[in-house]
C-alpha cells in the first residue's frame, strides 16, 4: 500500500478503512533484496537467540539444583549441589533415551535429554513427571522405570479448572475465575453479580442480587486486575463493586459485524476532565454464614482503589486508596467482620504520587511470612526507598535511603533477617539495576552484584541462596546461583547469540547527552543496520514515548525487536529517555510534569547532539514514531520542532477527547501537574507542515474508541492541514508493540517514501 497526503474527511476516511480490509500491497521500492531479508530475520529473533538454561528444579530438600541446558541443539541435563557447588550429569542419558524408546515404540530423534522441563511428583526427588509425544510420564530415577500418567495424575479434572468468565476484548486477557485457596470452590460471576461454584458438584450460587449495568460485581479495574481475593484461610471473599451511574459512554463502531454493530463503553481510563469517575467499593463475603459486609474504604468519589490482598491470618484486607488529584495516598486495613478501616499509613504530595494506581507494573507493598509486619517503598525525600512497618505499632525502621532508587523487594529472608532488592546505586549508570541486600533493623547495607547492567534476583527455596539473572543492552542473559552473601556457587551458560551475530546483528549503543537545560544527563540506544558504513549519510528514525509511566530505552538482550528491524532498512535508529521519565528520582519525573514544552526540546537537543557527535547522521532526514503516549509526542515534534523532524507515524496517539491536542481531557494525562500549569498543554497546529501519518484500530478503547480522533481529525481539517490516515478496523490500542505486521509495515513504508533510505550518500 502507498500512501499519499490528503485532506481529512469522511469519504478519506471510509476509503482508508476499505484499503486495509483487502491483502496488503506493500511498496517494492525497498533498499534492496538483502536488507529486506534482514528486516524480516530481525522481527523474529526467536530462531536467532538459543536460550541457555530452561529449567531449573530444587530437590525438595533444597540441597540441589536440576537444570536443563541446550547445547548445540542437543539438551543436558544436570544437578548443581548448591553447598560444594559441584555439576554433574543428572540422568544416564542412553538409559533414558532407550527407556522412553522402549515405552514408544520407536527410536528418538536427536541426541541428549528428549525434553526440557519436568518437574517432582509427591514431594519426593526419587521420581519425575515430564511431557514427551503428547503424554504424560512419571520416570523412576532408580530403575529407569516410565509410567504414562493416568488423567488423575495427568493435571487438575476439569471441574476444578479455573473458567473464562469473560472473554478478553480489545487487546486485553480474559477474565477468570479465582480458585479458594483449598481448590473446592471458585469465585465466580453471573451476568453482574458474584457468584461461587462448587468444583465438585458444579453447583454454582449467587452471593449477590443487585448487580446491573450501572452497578456490578467482580469489577476488574483498568488494568485487568484480579477481581476477587480469597482469604488464607478461605472463610472470607474480598470482591469489588463499581457504580458508573453518571459515567460517560462512548461508541465502539464495529464495521466488521453483519450488520455493523454499534457498543457503548464506559472506561474509567477515559472519563474526561470535570466528569464523574466509577465509584468502587470493595466487599467481604463471608463463606460460612453466607454474609456480606462493605468495607469502610471512604468517600468513593473521585478515588481509585486497589486491593493488595489480605494478611496472612485473614483478620484484614490491605487496600491502596488514592485521590483523583494524585496528592492523598492511604494504605488502609480492613476488619471483615465489622467492615471498619484503619489507616496503617499516609503518603502525601505536593506535585502527585509518580504511577498512576491502576498501572500494572505498581508495587510498593510486601508482607512479611510472620503476619506482624510488612515492608513498603516509599518516596519521602525524592527517592524510592524502603520502610519496615509493624501492623499495630506502626513505623519500625527506615531500610534504605540514598541520592538513589530502589525498584523493588526480590526476597525476604525472614529466618535470618535479610531483606533483598534491586537499586540503582551506580551514579555512573543512573538505569543500571544492581541487587543489594540489608537487615530488617537497616543494618548491613551490601551491594551483591558487579557488572553493569540490569540484575534481577529471586531467593531459592529455603531462602540459603539467590539466582541472579543479568541482563545488558549488548550482551545475553547470563544466569549465576549465589549464596546470601553474594559469593559464587555457579555460573550457568549464557543465552547463545551466535546465530543473531552471523545473521548481521549489531549491538545497540548506548549514549548520554544533555538535556535541553543544558545540565541534566539523559540516557539512549542506538541501533545501525548491519552494513553500517560510517563513511555515509543516514536518515534518522526516533522512537518515543514520552509518558509518564515507563521508562522506555530497551536496556537488555533479547528485547522489543522493532528497532532492530528497522535500522536494516538504512536507518540509524534513536530512542531516548528524556525528563519526565520514571527511574531517576522525583526531579527527574517532575521537570517533565510540563509535557507540553519539555519532552520535545529534550528529544531535539539529543538528536541535535548526536548530530554533532556523529557525522553519519543525517539531521535533515529525520523521522519519528511512537504509540499512546508516543502518538501524541510524535505529533508534537512536528509542531514543536518543526525544522528538525520531517516526517512522523503516530500510532494509537491520545488525543483524549482535546480538538486542539490537549492532554488534560482524560483520567491517564490527569496524573501529576498536567492540570497544575497556567500554560495551555495544546500546541497551535500552524507549524504542521511535516509529513504525517496516523494509524488508529477502530477499537481502541484506551483512547475512546475512534471518538478521539475523531475530535482531533476535525481540528486538523478546521485548520487547513494535510495528514496521511490508515485506520484498521477491529484492532485494539497496542499495535506497534505487539509487532503487529501490518502496522509495521505501514511504518517502513512511510519513511522510505518521506526519508528516502536510499539516497544514502
Amino acid at each position: 500500500m502507498r500512501y499519499f497526503r490528503h485532506t481529512i474527511g469522511f469519504p478519506t476516511l471510509l476509503c482508508a478503512m476499505l484499503l486495509v480490509t483487502g491483502a496488503p500491497v506493500f511498496a517494492q521500492d525497498a533498499p534492496d533484496r538483502e536488507r529486506e531479508a534482514r528486516y524480516e530475520r530481525f522481527l523474529d529473533w526467536s530462531r536467532l537467540v538459543q536460550r541457555a538454561v530452561t529449567a531449573l528444579v530444587y530437590t525438595p530438600d533444597h540441597t540441589r539444583l536440576w537444570y536443563s541446558v541446550i547445547e548445540s541443539d542437543t539438551v543436558g541435563t544436570y544437578s548443581l549441589n548448591l553447598q560444594s557447588g559441584h555439576v554433574e550429569p543428572l540422568f544416564d542419558v542412553a538409559r533414558l533415551r532407550s527407556a522412553i524408546a522402549d515405552a514408544l515404540g520407536s527410536d528418538l530423534p536427536g541426541r541428549g535429554t528428549p525434553f526440557r522441563r519436568f518437574s517432582f511428583v509427591d514431594g519426593s526427588d526419587e521420581r519425575i513427571r515430564f511431557s514427551l509425544e503428547r503424554r504424560n510420564w512419571i520416570l523412576d530415577l532408580a530403575t529407569y522405570s516410565l509410567t504414562p500418567m493416568d488423567h488423575a495424575e495427568s493435571g487438575t479434572p476439569d471441574g476444578t479448572r479455573p473458567r473464562v468468565i469473560r472473554e478478553g476484548r480489545f487487546g486485553r486477557a480474559d477474565l477468570v475465575e479465582v480458585p479458594s485457596p483449598d481448590g473446592s470452590r471458585t469465585a465466580t460471576l453471573v451476568g453482574f453479580d458474584a457468584a461461587v461454584r462448587d468444583v465438585e458438584t458444579d453447583d454454582t450460587r449467587r452471593i449477590t442480587s443487585d448487580g446491573d449495568r450501572d452497578h456490578y460485581w467482580g469489577y476488574e479495574g483498568i488494568a485487568r486486575a484480579t477481581w476477587a481475593w480469597w482469604s488464607p484461610d478461605g472463610r472470607y471473599l474480598a470482591l469489588r463493586r463499581a457504580d458508573f451511574q453518571g459515567v460517560d459512554s462512548f461508541p465502539l463502531f464495529r464495521w466488521l459485524e453483519t450488520p455493523p454493530q454499534i457498543e457503548w463503553i464506559r472506561n474509567v481510563h477515559n472519563v474526561r476532565e470535570g466528569q464523574t469517575l466509577p465509584r468502587e467499593e470493595v466487599h467481604a463475603w463471608h463463606a460460612e454464614s453466607n454474609r456480606l459486609v462493605r468495607l469502610d474504604t471512604g468517600d468513593p468519589t473521585d478515588t481509585y482503589l486497589r486491593v493488595l490482598g489480605w494478611r496472612v491470618e485473614g483478620s484484614e484486607l490491605i487496600v491502596l486508596r488514592l485521590t483523583r488529584d494524585y496528592q492523598n495516598l492511604e494504605l488502609l486495613a480492613s476488619d471483615p467482620t465489622t467492615g471498619r478501616s484503619r489507616i496503617l499509613l499516609v503518603e502525601q504530595f505536593e506535585t502527585c504520587f509518580g504511577t498512576p494506581l491502576w498501572f500494572s507494573s505498581l508495587r510498593r507493598y510486601w508482607p512479611l511470612s510472620d503476619g506482624k509486619r510488612f515492608i513498603w517503598k516509599a518516596d519521602r525525600d525524592g527517592w524510592e526507598h524502603l520502610y519496615l512497618y509493624d501492623f499495630e505499632a506502626g513505623l519500625v525502621a527506615r531500610l534504605t535511603s540514598g541520592t538513589w532508587q530502589v525498584d523493588e523487594v526480590v526476597g525476604l529472608d525472614e529466618e535470618n533477617g535479610w531483606v533483598y532488592f534491586g537499586a540503582r546505586t551506580d551514579p555512573a549508570r543512573p538505569y543500571d539495576v544492581h541487587i543489594h541486600r540489608v537487615h530488617l533493623d537497616g543494618s548491613g547495607f551490601t551491594r551483591l552484584t558487579e557488572k553493569p547492567g540490569r540484575y534481577g534476583a529471586e531467593l531459592t527455596p529455603g531462602s540459603k541462596y539467590v539466582e541472579f539473572w543479568r541482563r545488558n543492552v549488548d550482551a545475553p542473559t547470563e544466569i549465576e546461583i549465589r549464596r546470601g552473601d553474594g559469593t559464587l556457587v555457579h555460573a550457568m551458560a549464557a543465552a547463545d547469540i551466535t546465530r543473531l551475530r552471523a545473521a548481521g546483528w549489531i549491538p545497540p549503543e548506548e549514549f548520554t547527552v544533555k538535556a535541553a537545560d543544558g545540565e541534566t544527563d539523559l540516557w539512549g540506544v542506538l541501533y545501525k543496520p548491519a552494513d553500517f558504513d560510517p563513511s555515509f549519510k543516514y536518515p534518522v528514525v526516533e522512537i518515543i514515548y514520552g509518558g509518564p509511566i515507563v521508562e522506555y530505552a530497551p536496556r537488555t538482550v533479547p528485547h522489543w525487536t522493532f528497532p532492530h528491524a528497522l535500522a536494516q532498512l538504512g536507518y540509524i535508529v534513536v530512542i531516548l529517555d528524556a525528563r519526565g521519565t520514571p527511574g531517576r528520582g522525583r526531579a527527574f519525573l517532575e521537570a517533565g510534569f510540563d509535557r507540553s514544552s519539555i519532552v520535545i526540546a529534550d528529544h531535539a537537543a539529543a538528536l541535535r547532539q548526536l548530530g554533532e557527535r556523529h557525522p553519519y547522521l543525517d539531521l535533515d532526514r529525520v523521522g519519528i514514531t511512537g504509540e499512546s503516549w508516543g502518538g501524541n509526542f510524535t505529533t508534537r515534534a512536528l509542531l514543536q520542532a518543526p525544522e528538525l523532524y520531517r516526517a512522523g507515524v503516530a500510532v494509537s496517539g491520545g488525543w483524549w477527547g482535546n480538538p486542539d491536542l490537549g492532554e488534560a481531557k482524560a483520567t491517564v494525562s490527569e496524573q501529576c501537574a498536567v492540570l497544575k500549569t497556567d500554560e495551555p498543554s495544546a500546541p497551535s497546529l500552524d507549524p504542521l507542515e511535516g509529513d504525517l501519518l496516523i494509524i488508529h484500530g477502530t477499537v481502541d478503547v484506551n483512547m475512546s474508541g475512534s471518538a478521539d480522533l475523531m475530535w482531533w481529525l476535525n481540528a486538523v481539517s478546521e485548520a487547513g492541514k494535510y495528514v496521511d490516515l490508515l485506520i484498521l478496523p477491529e484492532r485494539p490500542h497496542s499495535l506497534l508493540h505487539t509487532n503487529d505486521p501490518y502496522v509495521l509495515r505501514a511504518i517502513a513504508n512511510y519513511f522510505a517514501d518521506h526519508l528516502q533510505p536510499n539516497g544514502i550518500q
